[in-house]
């Protein structure tokens, strides 16, 4: 188990990294045989190679900053709630994207920290529609032109085809369902909270599973903000009282029911 203080030297390595192009020390975050979803929805990046040619896609040709809100560190996962700053190399295109970010830390044969599993969360078809064509046309044109030329050049078409998977998702509907379960947490009304679930939905806070009359106790006089959705799930932040948490609810594939929450809170 790694403390506090090194799941988020590790966490921040990386858009240290990132910030300077160094490559090698980025990739030198992972463990072998990491996974890394940007963003969720689209096909995951899985083994060194398929990192590198992540990194050369998205990271290598642009200026990217990250600009951090909050962290939670719950048991080996460390969680940053930013925002990510782009300005696309060879284009005037600049792009402000709110997202979440969770690493899944584990210890290598060195019993040193890496990266396991990076999950980023953030909508991309809004970005597109919000962001890229809003600084006009030719301008959101040509840097959709170069980032899809670079990558084909660097993860071919069936790349490209795993990318755009992060298209689809739940969307609107599935925010809906979440905002319906966190009123129903706040009014303590569990006949309305377990509707908005499956019948063999799991419910886990911090690293504990708990039932939902336990998530009631929990989880009452909540504010949220920020929820993002990308490919079957939901991301929120949650606010009771001073603590920042965050819930991840996922949803099984056709339907309109939660499959499964996690709340993410400080526990180191």
């Amino acid at each position: 188990m790694f403390s506090k203080e090194e799941l988020l030297q590790t966490a921040k390595a990386s858009p240290a990294a990132v910030a300077i192009h160094d490559k090698q020390a980025w990739l030198n975050l992972f463990s072998e045989d990491a996974e890394v979803h940007d963003p969720v929805g689209s096909r995951g990046h899985v083994g060194a190679q398929a990192l590198e040619r992540f990194y050369d896609t998205f990271i290598g040709p642009n200026q990217i900053r990250f600009d951090v809100a909050h962290d939670i560190v719950c048991g080996q996962t460390v969680v940053r709630d930013l925002t990510i700053i782009t300005h696309m190399g060879g284009t005037a295109l600049q792009v402000n994207v709110p997202l979440y970010i969770r690493y899944e830390i584990v210890a290598d044969q060195n019993q040193s920290p890496r990266v396991r599993r990076l999950y980023a969360h953030w909508e991309l078809l809004p970005m597109i529609t919000r962001q890229v064509f809003n600084q006009g046309l030719t301008t959101g044109l040509g840097a959709l032109v170069k980032l899809s030329a670079n990558m084909l050049r660097h993860q071919g078409l069936n790349g490209a085809l795993g990318f755009s998977q992060a298209f689809a998702g739940v969307g609107r509907r599935a925010k809906r369902q979440v905002e319906t379960c966190l009123q129903a947490l706040n009014r303590g009304d569990n006949a309305a909270l377990q509707a908005c679930f499956s019948a063999t939905a799991s419910l886990c806070l911090a690293e504990a599973e708990v039932s939902f009359s336990d998530l009631s106790e929990s989880l009452h006089s909540l504010r949220w903000h920020k929820m993002i959705a990308g490919g079957q799930q939901v991301v929120v932040t949650l606010l009771q009282n001073e603590q920042r948490m965050l819930a991840l609810f996922d949803f099984a594939e056709s339907s309109a029911h939660i499959s499964a929450l996690k709340v993410y809170r400080d526990t180191a």
